[in-house]
């Protein structure tokens, strides 16, 4: 493990609000604990056992749900969803035939390690859930299914949630995941983590769902909430995970690690005293978490010696310009404007196109910057996000253009289901009207 490994893990507890009420405590565990469980069942039972699994850990879920408010919260919770979600599994299986041979064994291995030991608990779980992040990314399931696959098992995302993250009806990704789940069952013989160029392969959608997880607890698609931090920190510790056991040569997750620290180093800035939500330009700096930042720098300079620039390297430099500018307005928009040139070369995206599009008025100005704006809108009629709309409308208040600027501010505030956006976006156009 990297010497900062430890400390990320305690920063953001730390920054985390302690879970106090029962259904806030389940509601905790299943984002934490479900994929735990299902890993080590999978990893147990096999994975030809995958959608029974999953029924039994949903059980277990509920079962705790009841009982947890009236007998309290056991000493170790992830102790008790696994003994309660094997037991149930185990009833199931015992009306199969040709299970008994092995039915003692795995019950006996699961007794194990669902015990209070936190030490055998803890490497059970961290080689459990790698083995079942790359399962989840077995070659025979499409790329998409894959991200599916992985946001629902290891990330316990609803399909409305995965719906926003990928941009499609929550209908196609609740047949899709069928599908993906499927093809688990029948190819995945077991988890294992795969060696050369595949292991390569899965790497890259295993940290595309990671950071997928990350997005949506920084940014979180509806309700009152801009953040949810144990989503955040869900995302940091499975990356830890591939950093402490992937080869540094990929320097993949090393970046996507440092871009993590960068972005969660500013949780406490991006709201006032009031619950309203702070831009970049508008938050205080002094306030930024200096170690996090620290912890990014170096985990972005471990990724440099990688044999090849990914996304994530870049991304993760452009982090680090904005943390590293003392003040917004000395922030070196001209490299960042580079890195994103390099970032389209490499993944074209049209969120990164309208991110780049920021940096790009900052340093030929806002007239260009609206007139590429309109070609992307032009080019994509079918791109109807939020951020389109209030980069828009900025770029025409600093040209003069208000009416035009409420049209977008307006279009914007319809587009978003989060609440704290939605205020702010209404901060902004009475502010112009």
């Amino acid at each position: 493990m990297s010497p900062g490994g430890d400390f990320i893990v305690s920063t953001m507890q730390h920054i985390n609000a302690k879970h106090t009420h029962t259904t806030e405590i389940v509601d905790h565990f299943f984002r934490h604990e479900h994929a735990r469980v299902i890993a080590i069942l999978t990893k147990s039972f096999g994975p030809e056992h995958f959608e029974r699994i999953e029924d039994a850990v949903q059980e277990a879920m509920i079962k705790a749900m009841q009982s947890w408010p009236y007998s309290g919260v056991p000493d170790n919770p992830s102790g008790w969803m696994l003994r309660v979600a094997k037991n149930t599994l185990l009833d199931q299986l015992r009306r199969k035939q040709n299970f008994n041979s092995k039915e003692q064994d795995i019950a006996h291995t699961i007794d194990v390690v669902s015990q209070p030991n936190e030490t055998l608990l803890s490497d059970e779980i961290e080689d459990s859930l790698l083995k079942m992040m790359f399962a989840c990314c077995h070659p025979s399931i499409s790329v998409e299914s894959q991200i599916i696959l992985s946001l629902k098992v290891l990330c316990g995302f609803g399909n409305g949630e995965i719906a926003r993250a990928l941009l499609k009806s929550e209908d196609a990704i609740a047949k899709a995941y069928t599908r993906a789940r499927k093809k688990f069952q029948e190819n995945v013989k077991q988890l294992e983590v795969p060696l050369g160029d595949e292991l390569n392969e899965r790497l890259s959608s295993v940290l595309k769902t990671i950071y997928l997880l990350f997005n949506e607890g920084y940014n979180r698609y509806e309700g009152e909430q801009l953040i949810n931090k144990d989503l955040c920190l869900e995302a940091m510790r499975l990356t830890q995970i591939l950093v402490n056991n992937v080869p540094e040569s990929t320097g993949m997750p090393d970046a996507m690690l440092a871009l993590m620290c960068f972005h969660a180093s500013r949780f406490e800035t991006r709201l006032d005293r009031e619950g309203n939500l702070l831009t970049l330009k508008d938050q205080n700096r002094q306030l930024w978490n200096a170690p996090l930042i620290e912890q990014g720098q170096y985990h972005l300079n471990r990724a440099t010696d990688a044999e090849s620039v990914t996304e994530y390297h870049l991304q993760a430099s452009i982090a680090a310009h904005h943390c590293v500018a003392s003040t917004y307005e000395q922030t070196n928009w001209a490299n960042i404007l580079k890195l994103y040139d390099a970032l389209i070369e490499l993944r074209p995206g049209r969120i990164t196109q309208l991110n780049r599009l920021v940096a790009l008025a900052k340093v030929h100005g806002e007239k260009k910057a609206l007139q590429e704006l309109t070609e992307l809108e032009n080019e994509n009629p079918m791109f109807t996000y939020y951020l389109l709309h209030a980069i828009k409308a900025d770029f025409m208040v600093e040209l003069g253009m208000k009416d035009e600027a409420v049209k977008q501010l307006n279009k914007a505030k319809s587009l978003t289901k989060n609440q704290l956006e939605q205020k702010y976006l209404e901060i902004k156009i009475n502010a112009l009207t």
